[in-house]
């Protein structure tokens, strides 16, 4: 297996921006909350906004293991959208990715 350094790059880049346009669009989080990655499981954050429609969350997961963080769900209309997102996102295969 070969690795497109450049389009890890560009993955990287595109995932700094989803938290950036989260951060420009609805400013910083009242609460943040990091929950590190075990064997079996990603790391992810949790971002919450206390004034955001009586509170919002925001989760974003670890999906390459390089601390690129990309929101996979969110309880604010309009954002994405996956309750399901601890059972999609955070369990690693047996590959541990």
């Amino acid at each position: 297996m070969t690795i497109d350094w450049a389009e890890r790059e560009n993955v990287r880049a595109h995932l700094r921006r989803l938290v950036k346009r989260v951060l420009l669009k609805y400013g910083y989080p009242t609460q943040r909350e990091t929950i590190t990655a075990t064997p079996d499981q990603r790391s992810y954050e949790v971002w919450f906004y206390a004034g955001l429609r009586g509170g919002a969350y925001f989760y974003f997961v670890d999906l390459t293991g390089f601390q690129d963080y990309t929101l996979v769900h969110s309880t604010v209309p309009g954002e994405p959208y996956a309750p399901d997102w601890q059972t999609r996102y955070l369990p690693l295969g047996l590959s541990g990715r």
